[in-house]
């Protein structure tokens, strides 16, 4: 036994000895003889002026004394003058009455729309338009893009519901929809009152009391006036059950430093992005640009496009897009001078390092922009194996000796 021990503490020993020294030469090579690489990716750097500002519009709030409404217009979407904003009721029990035949015929639409699908097509790809659905509408929640919300859900729910079913079972819902249906009868036969649009223009229900503001108060607005609307507490009134906006046009007030607004001029545009809720890039035109006030100054943006997209939006913070870079992203570590002093990169080709002669057009925290060259051999290519750190660099030299 004493022998057994012993010669298992020598094993031991030596197992650990020998873990020891591999990690020693590891830590050696690391720090006298170091050589790591990255990938090269491509890369897009937007040069922006953070601003904060409200969105400006021609509203027309709809009002009514009814407490029993239901809205019958569609969110974000164009009404003719007269057209049906809601339908007002005198009785609860009409209003619920009327609600399930409104979700009762959507569902009716959606389910002869899936049965149509389902003849056409297998059950993992239904499986894959409902997984697709859910990102779909988790992206459009995210970025407050409402209008088409209530539709997607009642999809969603059709397909999450029928997953897995046949035509028959989709054909007897279908049947005890119609009957139910024919039971309540018409959706406004009892009691029904409308509410009309004064004017044609896009509908909304998101109020929220700055309706009042119209673009005509924009006109030699100062920076202390919209500071001071950019903190004011308003509310919608308890009448208000949305709003009509006319026209097309929309306007973006924002408080600008003065440096930031010298490059900008009246009719000229601005390309700016509004953040996480509306990630499209817009190109919009000055209207103008107020004196400056303690180094800042308001200036008023317009644009004729994506009204319904940016329809909830009031007070928004906003990226004014000075420049956009794309490139190659290099670490500044790899970057080094050949002997004709030209900047350039060493990369893995095969077993041998390769030097790529570089153009830097962007600096960054950390790494440079390097410009995409397709017409030089020479020039560094998107995938490439980049040298980070390393001793003794040079064209053609095999790697790891």
């Amino acid at each position: 036994m004493r022998r057994g021990n012993l010669a298992f503490r020598v094993v031991t020993a030596l197992f650990f000895i020998a873990v020891l020294a591999y990690i020693g030469v590891y830590l050696y090579n690391s720090i006298e003889n170091p050589f790591t690489t990255t990938t090269a990716v491509s890369h897009t750097i937007y040069d922006s002026t953070d601003v904060e500002g409200i969105l400006v519009r021609d509203e027309i709030p709809i009002r009514t004394e009814y407490e029993t409404v239901y809205v019958a217009a569609q969110e974000a979407k164009r009404l003719s003058n007269n057209g049906i904003i809601a339908y007002t009721y005198s009785s609860q029990r009409d209003f619920d009455r009327a609600v399930e035949i409104r979700n009762i015929k959507a569902q009716i639409e959606y389910l002869e729309s899936f049965g149509r699908e389902l003849d056409t097509n297998d059950q993992l790809q239904l499986k894959n338009q409902l997984k697709k659905g859910i990102v779909e509408m988790k992206k459009n929640v995210q970025g407050r893009r409402l209008a088409s919300l209530e539709a997607m859900s009642l999809n969603l729910r059709t397909l999450a519901f029928f997953d897995g079913s046949n035509g028959a079972e989709i054909e007897q819902s279908l049947s005890e929809l119609n009957h139910r249906l024919s039971e309540l009868g018409t959706e406004h036969s009892n009691g029904a009152g409308k509410i009309t649009a004064p004017y044609s223009g896009l509908f909304t229900v998101n109020v929220d009391g700055f309706e009042h503001i119209s673009p005509d108060d924009l006109t030699d607005l100062t920076c202390v006036e919209l500071s001071a609307l950019l903190e004011e507490d308003s509310v919608a009134q308890n009448n208000v059950i949305g709003k009509i906006v006319r026209g097309i046009k929309w306007y973006y007030a924002a408080i600008i430093k003065a440096g930031e607004a010298k490059n900008l001029s009246i009719g000229g545009t601005a390309r700016l992005i509004f953040g996480k809720y509306y990630n499209r890039q817009l190109d919009m035109v000055v209207e103008s640009i107020s004196d400056i006030e303690n180094g800042a100054c308001v200036v008023v943006f317009s644009c004729d496009y994506a009204l319904a997209d940016t329809i909830s939006m009031r007070r928004q913070s906003a990226e004014i897009l000075k420049a956009v870079y794309s490139g190659i992203k290099v670490p500044k570590k790899a970057v080094r001078l050949d002997e004709n002093g030209d900047e350039c990169v060493y990369v893995v080709t095969g077993p041998r390092m390769e030097k790529k002669t570089i153009n830097i057009i962007y600096e960054f925290e950390g790494f440079y922009l390097v410009a995409v060259d397709n017409e030089r051999t020479d020039a560094l290519r998107i995938g490439d194996s980049i040298i980070v750190s390393a001793k003794n660099l040079y064209d053609g030299k095999v790697v790891g000796r």
